[in-house]
């Protein structure tokens, strides 16, 4: 009985609220590497992972201006925080074999995420025919501190709170942070026309669509069937099910990391 233009004017449209993470993700992506540099993984890290927390709550009190301003703010913080996350990781793993096998770990402790959040979905969403205010505080409320928690965490790896290891020192520029930072940029970009980075931009492509899809598209229309018994529930299920599929996923890098 509430129309969609009514619920998009009052709260926001989650695709769009999606979509501009993803556009400004992509922007910021080719800055990250510089930022890395100056503020170092830890810093960096964390004051991302603050911006996810703040998206999160951003949901307990929703309007269109408070959503899309802080997926903008969350579309940066994700290009910061998976640059920082794979130039860590990489330090951490001597060798390429390492590499396969911390990544491999990494990708499946992540997936964990879908298990936890989706069962709680499953068996309290469970009769539901839709989200009411009351549901989405509770989750959100959850989801806060568990992110929380999370950036908490980052305080706790050993890394420098501001700067990169001395050990990674030899390879930066003995140039000015802004021109350190200028030349990142440059590389970025330059790395984008090499062959190799080409011929995977495809595959890149098609993981933007899919991701697009089974995180977005797919579980809204799942939820908002009117020919399944228990849609809200069902919602949850079709996510466990994603985490199960992630996990197993990188389980083969790590004991098939050939």
């Amino acid at each position: 009985s509430i129309k969609k233009s009514f619920v998009n004017k009052k709260f926001g449209d989650g695709y769009i609220s999606l979509s501009i993470i993803y556009v400004v993700f992509c922007i910021s992506n080719f800055a990250a590497p510089g930022v890395v540099s100056i503020l170092g993984h830890k810093t960096t890290m964390l004051i991302s992972a603050a911006t996810y927390l703040l998206y999160i709550l951003s949901y307990l009190s929703p309007t269109p201006g408070f959503i899309y301003t802080t997926s903008a703010l969350n579309g940066i913080g994700a290009a910061f925080l998976w640059t920082a996350q794979g130039d860590f990781l990489h330090h951490q793993s001597g060798t390429e074999k390492l590499m396969s096998r911390n990544t491999g770990i990494f990708w499946s402790i992540m997936q964990c995420s879908f298990l936890c959040g989706n069962i709680y979905i499953i068996f309290e969403w469970k009769g539901k025919k839709y989200v009411d205010s009351e549901m989405r505080t509770q989750i959100f409320t959850i989801l806060a501190i568990l992110a929380a928690t999370g950036s908490g965490l980052f305080l706790a790896l050993k890394s420098k709170i501001c700067g990169l290891e001395k050990r990674f020192q030899a390879e930066k520029f003995e140039d000015s942070k802004i021109k350190d930072f200028l030349n990142s940029l440059k590389n970025s970009f330059k790395l984008l026309l090499t062959k190799k980075m080409l011929l995977f931009a495809p595959l890149i492509i098609f993981n933007g669509y899919f991701l697009a899809f089974y995180t977005t598209v797919y579980p809204t229309i799942v939820g908002n069937s009117k020919n399944l018994p228990d849609a809200s529930s069902a919602v949850g299920f079709c996510g466990l099910l994603t985490g199960i599929g992630g996990i197993v996923g990188g389980a083969i890098f790590v004991f098939g990391s050939k």
